[in-house]
């Protein structure tokens, strides 16, 4: 129910219950996963909670989930453990009504009513309208009964919750320390310490190599390297080695005609609609089907259909003369339908009774059936009898291939494809390959191969699949140092560089004072000075990026100490205090209304937390079926 309502509204009550329980996403079970929906899963004190109860939780938010996540949706499902979830929440919501029934805790027949009478999704031209009521409920697969007895929960649990936090108060002080956490700028001038304006004069020795060289010996790693033979089959060189028969294609097309080649026929109508409720009366029926009729014998004496349609018609159609467009036969329920599509244009039919009401329909127009002929679909045909063979020869290709390159050779089976072997040099993931691009995906296939051996490696099938044989094979191993010496001589220098301009930044400091001195040592050095603004709890600085530790000590600095350093791995920053803002007037009162609603959020959902956990331990639950909880069950 709160599920339902949060689709449909942001109600006072809606926005409470989200403090209790966790935005819930549904998948199916699927027809058939159980036996017995009537089972029970799971008894929480003497309450029990029925199969049925757990999957109509999924069934209800299904669609609602596929139009957000599509062909994902399992997956997600999986990954957030879904099903542990809503156990969760269902037995959460049970531990609380049974603790508010104890309590003494009631909603009366006219608090329900008076929910129910607010929410905009039951409302009409600004007012509560019963047939939208239940026309909502009739497509949510919900009865009133269904609805108002799971919204007098929802009451219920909110109750609890407004009585659990009647004495929580927002301090002031809280307010402002989290207002200057989250909002209070910096703003700062800094230096990047260059490391390459210091590495004038430095010297790599021998010595100095050596142990660079032995203390970083990961560094210089060589990964298993290959050397492959290989030929790319796809289904386009598949393709043009295959024919299609014309037999083929007319089989082809007398299979599918009536579904890919047939426009199915189209009416045009209008119709006059008389709605009734779901729990009508005899006599509301009765009445309906009376006012019905009559705007039908006017339609035959002459009158203006669309006319009659705007002034007493019923639903969102009326507005358009009762106009409902094209349609195909399967886009109206059967009981429409079916009488549109057997009269005329022109011709009015009798009253048809459907679930949403009493119909006078009108035919206006009618398109019907096209099937394009053969010759201009064959050459589609062929194309698509092509491709599925080829895929269906490539799969089995796949399949076989392999263990021909190993009795055959690889040359032998390319030249009976058609296709050329080509060879690689050293492969090691990190580099590219004619016709294959990056080689990550092939050496990832092989690195761990033999000499000799041979497999495919899937791709799609237009990029083709990569047939190879392993041709040779060179173990990981340490480059030598006389191989990678200029490599270490490098990074020696490298490192010493910004070991010389770190320090180069903590003398600096020392002997700044003023504002002047800080663009002076910009200066001397050629570095630029810069300037940042940003918050503590901001999640990385314009133009740096995250630097947690430039953030932590720009907001240590102030008027009292206007220069600091932050040193991190290979980059030193001085930094000068340039000035503090916080929001003001109507955004700050604003900013500070929105800080209390959250804070107040963050301990309801603590103290409902440190509750559930109370009733848990009080109130027994048990779970019968643990097997529905487990993912693909």
């Amino acid at each position: 129910m709160i599920t339902f309502l949060r689709d449909h509204a942001q109600s006072w009550l809606i926005k409470g219950l989200l403090l209790i329980i966790v935005v819930t996403f549904i998948v199916s079970f699927g027809v058939g996963t159980f036996s017995n929906t009537k089972e029970v899963m799971v008894t929480v004190g003497d309450r029990e909670i029925l199969v049925q109860d757990y999957v109509s939780r999924y069934q209800r938010q299904l669609e609602q989930m596929r139009s957000q996540f599509g062909e994902n949706t399992e997956r997600i499902a999986q990954q957030i453990n879904l099903r542990q979830q809503v156990y969760d929440n269902m037995i959460n919501q049970h531990l609380i009504l049974i603790s508010a029934e104890e309590q003494g805790l009631r909603v009366t027949p006219e608090e329900l009513q008076a929910t129910v009478l607010q929410q905009p999704v039951f409302h009409a031209d600004g007012r509560f309208d019963r047939s939208r009521y239940l026309t909502v409920l009739r497509q949510n697969e919900l009865t009133p009964a269904q609805f108002e007895g799971g919204l007098r929960e929802d009451l219920m649990v909110e109750k609890y919750q407004r009585n659990l936090l009647a004495g929580l108060v927002v301090s002031d002080r809280e307010i402002d320390q989290r207002f200057r956490i989250n909002h209070e700028q910096v703003t700062v001038n800094y230096i990047l310490v260059d490391p390459a304006r210091f590495s004038q004069g430095i010297q790599a020795t021998p010595e100095a190599v050596q142990a660079y060289y032995e203390q970083h010996s990961g560094e210089f790693q060589q990964p298993v390297r290959v050397k492959l033979e290989y030929f790319v089959l796809s289904t386009k060189q598949l393709e043009e080695s295959s024919s299609v028969h014309d037999r083929s294609v007319e089989r082809y097309y007398e299979r599918n005609r009536d579904t890919q080649y047939t426009t199915p026929m189209r009416v045009h109508a209008r119709h006059i609609l008389k709605q009734v409720p779901a729990d009508a009366t005899p006599e509301q029926e009765a009445a309906a089907r009376q006012a019905a009729e009559q705007l039908r014998q006017q339609a035959l004496q002459g009158a203006d259909f669309a006319k009659l349609a705007r002034e007493h018609s019923d639903g969102p159609t009326a507005k358009s003369g009762g106009d409902l467009g094209f349609f195909r036969r399967d886009e109206m329920v059967p009981a429409f339908a079916d009488v549109a599509f057997a009269l005329e244009p022109g011709q009015t039919s009798e009253v048809v009774r459907s679930q949403f009401g009493f119909h006078v329909i009108r035919v206006v127009a009618v398109e019907p059936a096209k099937v394009k002929p053969l010759d201009e679909v064959r050459k589609d045909i062929e194309a698509e009898l092509l491709t599925a063979r080829a895929e269906r020869k490539l799969e089995l290709e796949s399949e076989r291939l392999p263990q021909r390159m190993e009795q055959e050779g690889m040359a032998a089976v390319a030249q009976s494809l058609g296709v050329t072997v080509q060879q690689t040099d050293w492969i090691d993931g990190t580099g590219v390959l004619p016709q294959l691009g990056s080689t990550a995906p092939l050496y990832q296939a092989v690195a761990n191969a033999q000499t000799g051996r041979t497999g495919v490696l899937r791709r799609n099938p237009i990029q083709g699949h990569v047939f190879y044989r392993v041709s040779d094979r060179q173990e990981a191993h340490t480059k030598p140092l006389d191989e990678v010496r200029g490599e270490a001589r490098a990074k020696v220098r490298e490192q010493q560089a910004i070991e010389a301009a770190a320090e180069a930044a903590k003398a600096a400091l020392k002997t700044l004072k003023q504002p002047a001195d800080f663009a002076a040592f910009a200066r001397r050095h050629g570095l630029t000075v810069k300037s940042a603004t940003f918050t503590a709890t901001a999640r990385s600085i314009p133009e740096l990026g995250v630097n947690s530790d430039f953030q932590h000590q720009a907001f240590r600095l102030g008027p009292e100490q206007p220069f600091g350093l932050s040193i991190r791995e290979r980059e030193a920053y001085l930094l000068q205090f340039a000035g503090r803002s916080l929001p003001q007037g109507e955004e700050a009162d604003k900013l500070r209304q929105q800080i209390g609603s959250r804070i107040r959020q963050e301990w309801a959902q603590y103290f409902m937390a440190n509750e559930i956990e109370r009733l848990k331990a009080q109130i027994p639950v048990q779970l019968e079926i643990p097997e529905l909880l487990l993912a693909g069950s």
